[in-house]
Parts: C-alpha cells; sequence; structure tokens
C-alpha cells in the first residue's frame, strides 16, 4: 500500500503549482489528474503490476470458441490478459490425473486466419476494450469439453482515490512517481508545457529504474517498459 494519501498528493500538487493566481483548480479537478496518472501507471502497457492482477474462471461451451469479457461478466474491466489455463475437467485442480495446459497467446490477426476444430484449446488471442474484452480460442469445444475449466489472469483498472484518506494499492515507491506524473500531467494540459519537462523527465525515470530492478540476477521477462519522454509521454510496452 502506499503511504500518501490523496490529500497528501492534492497539498503537493498544490505546492508544485507554486499557488499561481492564473490557475483556479478546485479539489475536484485536483483529484481528476491524480487519478489519471495513478490509472495510466498502472495500465498494463505502462507496467504490469500483480497488485491489479485478478484471476477469472469460467466454463467451456459447445462450439463456442468467443467469451465476452464484460465487466458484467468478470466483475472488473479487463485491461489486458496475463495468461490463460485450460483445465480438462469440470472442476479445476491440481490432480496429476487433469490434463492442464497454459494456452500460448497469438496475434488476432494469426488466429482469424486458423480453422477451428472441435478439440481441447491450445492458442488465445484477445480484442475488443476494456469494457468488453473479448477471448478468442482456437479450438471450439466438443461436447467432450463442455464444462471444462478455463482460468484466466487479468490485469485490470484500478479504482481511483476517492475519500480524501485513500491511497494506493501500491508500494510507496510509487507515490513520489504517481506525484511527479501529476504535476506533468496537470502542468502539460494547463499549457505550462516548458515548465512540465523536468516533471516528465522525473516521472519516465522512476518508472525505467524500476523496471531495471527486474533484470538484475535475471533476463528481461517481458515486463520492462521503456518510457520515452515527449509531447504526448509516447510508451514503448514490452507486451
Amino acid at each position: 500500500m502506499g503511504s500518501m494519501t490523496l490529500a497528501e498528493f492534492r497539498t503537493d500538487l498544490t505546492l508544485a503549482l507554486e499557488g499561481r493566481a492564473d490557475v483556479a483548480l478546485t479539489d475536484a479537478v485536483k483529484n481528476r489528474w491524480i487519478n489519471f496518472t495513478y490509472r495510466h501507471l498502472t495500465r498494463p502497457g505502462v507496467r504490469m503490476f500483480e497488485e491489479v492482477k485478478y484471476r477469472y474462471d469460467f466454463s467451456l461451451v459447445t462450439a463456442q470458441n468467443e467469451y465476452i469479457l464484460s465487466l458484467a461478466n468478470v466483475g472488473r474491466r479487463v485491461l489486458g490478459i496475463a495468461d490463460v489455463t485450460y483445465y480438462a475437467n469440470s472442476t479445476i485442480t491440481e490432480a496429476s490425473t487433469t490434463i492442464r495446459r497454459d494456452l500460448d497467446p497469438v496475434s488476432l490477426q494469426k488466429m482469424n486466419g486458423m480453422s477451428k476444430p472441435d478439440a481441447q484449446p491450445s492458442l488465445y488471442a484477445e480484442t475488443g476494450n476494456a469494457g468488453n474484452r473479448i477471448l478468442i480460442l482456437n479450438t471450439r469445444p466438443s461436447s467432450t469439453e463442455n464444462g471444462h475449466q478455463v482460468r484466466m489472469s487479468y490485469y485490470s483498472q484500478v479504482d481511483k482515490m476517492a475519500d480524501d484518506t485513500d491511497v494506493t494499492v501500491l508500494e510507496d515507491y510509487w507515490d513520489l512517481a504517481i506525484l511527479a506524473g501529476s504535476i506533468f500531467f496537470t502542468k502539460w494540459f494547463l499549457g505550462y508545457k516548458e515548465e512540465a519537462v523536468a516533471d516528465g523527465q522525473l516521472y519516465q525515470q522512476l518508472i525505467n529504474e524500476a523496471d531495471s530492478d527486474l533484470e538484475l540476477g535475471a533476463e528481461d521477462t517481458g515486463r520492462r517498459t521503456e518510457v520515452k519522454h515527449g509531447p504526448h509521454m509516447e510508451m514503448d510496452s514490452g507486451i
């Protein structure tokens, strides 16, 4: 959990704006930019946080190879799929007698070009938006696979901070990144673009330094995202 509350983020954002008389920002507007940065940072295309990773189980249906991952079905908005596992059983179990297969991701274009036989799935693709993500399997379950289980891990949209005492779900290292990003985005969209550059560079540095820590003593797992500072904070994702 973070250590800075929403009220503290707002106070520091106000100080960073140096009390400009020409900038009459209400608390609601400040909260908007703080939460925008919080959600921007935790998008899987920027950085994949375990704190916003969830699990969803569902059953295969005969002849159906597309499954809608709507808010109503899953319970949260699905921003991106982390992994998918198929269980050749009506319940999820790690018993040695149960066939368990981790499905490999493929592009939507490749999936669309495949035939869809009646068989156990081995590949998946995803499409749609955060409101209605769609998981596509490379097979159409037969009556034999009907009712078999699939477990999907996914990244969701983080809940906004609403109360003044709210903190983030991230470790407190990220408080400074959220503050720097909030200052950057606020200044940038208020028109103080030259002043915003240093804050954007700090936001970039904090993200990239944390991702570099992931590589110590191990190969890059694909989680590293390089953030290139520019007018639009262009993100080059490692996903």
